[in-house]
């Protein structure tokens, strides 16, 4: 299962104070240096006791906390849904560069897609724009209703096929069946969105997803990490890729107002979905990324979850298993982290941020 994690602004990200309970109550004042970080992460692990664990702080532009808990820190990790800032972000490549828009409707889009396999049950789905698909406001089912796509993807892992990116084939599927809501009319947290933008994104290049964005994205970003899980391509756009966690926080750099990675249209509409995409406490979906406004620029956040289990093309067993989030503050200030096992709850992860927080404050020198 893939999931959102509760949505979260970036005071609360890295620079809310602690909860009482994310530190022993006699605890020592944490020092005015890097090392409160690795004694903030001590004590976190020590409370919750990961089987795994990796957590990254990025500040100034440079990572300045690394922590590989009984793995390797540097090593690609599985994303879940934090994959879906890597298919927003190479969604907004084409149409940063004319081809395509956020006001393209499925019609349009999906058309070679129709032509492949025949048109959709639902007849509203197209008139469905790119920009619904982005923010979960296409009419699909989403994870509420029980997601069909989640469930196609567990019975290909159960057969040996996990390793196939099967984007067309599980779209077809998922749309023979009705839209579960009116489009654009509410938010609805959905895979089976991202899987779509997924097929866009092969129907307009005709290339294969995952090689379009390490051409157009992580090629220009210099970031050589990023592939889709060679067991679980069949998570692909929605939940599929692996990355070292200092590579994931350079592509999240691209959220900064002066970075000019996505150009102007696609920062212009960023801003102006704030009022009509929004998912509660100040908070609006845009690029694969729960974004808020921050002091001088957009916060991005993300989370996902992976406890998906199959066997591969052999019959031996393979398995992703995650609960993983990351964030990036206005100033630039990041966190990226992910454990197993992957039942690890909101507090949980909250007690992690307010801790790291705490760091961030005692680390007044900090230059």
């Amino acid at each position: 299962m893939i999931r959102r994690t509760a949505s979260l602004a970036l005071a609360a990200l890295l620079l809310a104070p602690a909860a009482a309970s994310a530190q022993p109550a006699n605890a020592q004042p944490l020092p005015d240096s890097a090392d409160a970080y690795r004694i903030a992460a001590d004590r976190w692990i020590a409370r919750h006791k990961p089987e795994t664990a990796v957590i990254l702080v990025k500040r100034g532009g440079r990572v300045v906390y690394a922590r590989g808990e009984r793995t390797d820190a540097a090593q690609p990790t599985l994303l879940a849904s934090l994959s879906k800032m890597i298919t927003g972000v190479c969604v907004a490549t084409l149409i940063r560069d004319g081809k395509l828009d956020f006001d393209t409707t499925m019609r349009d889009a999906l058309s070679g897609f129709f032509a492949r396999n025949g048109e959709p049950a639902d007849p509203r789905f197209l008139d469905v724009t790119v920009a619904q698909l982005l923010t979960h406001r296409s009419g699909l089912m989403g994870n509420p209703d029980g997601d069909l796509t989640t469930r196609a993807v567990r019975r290909l892992a159960r057969a040996g096929k996990g390793a196939n990116a099967a984007l067309q084939s599980i779209l077809a599927d998922d749309l023979r069946e009705k839209l579960k809501r009116e489009p654009g009319a509410a938010y609805a947290y959905s895979n089976a969105g991202y899987l779509a933008l997924g097929v866009i994104i092969e129907d307009r290049t005709k290339r294969p997803y995952e090689n379009y964005c390490r051409d157009a994205v992580m090629k220009p970003l210099n970031i050589a990490s990023a592939r889709l899980h060679p067991d679980w391509r069949v998570w692909s756009s929605m939940g599929g890729w692996i990355i070292a966690p200092a590579d994931y926080l350079t592509l999240a750099d691209v959220f900064a107002r002066d970075n000019p990675f996505l150009g102007d249209k696609v920062k212009a509409w960023i801003e102006s979905t704030r009022a009509s995409a929004q998912i509660g406490g100040g908070d609006w979906y845009s690029l694969g990324v729960i974004t808020h406004e921050g002091v001088g620029g957009w916060s991005v956040s993300h989370g996902g979850q992976l406890n998906s289990r199959g066997v591969d093309a052999k019959g031996k067993p393979i398995s992703a298993v995650v609960r993983a989030t990351f964030s990036r503050a206005a100033d630039g200030t990041a966190l990226f982290a992910a454990f197993t096992p992957a039942t690890y709850d909101n507090k949980a992860l909250e007690e992690l941020r307010s801790a790291l927080g705490k760091a961030t404050q005692a680390w007044v020198s900090f230059r």
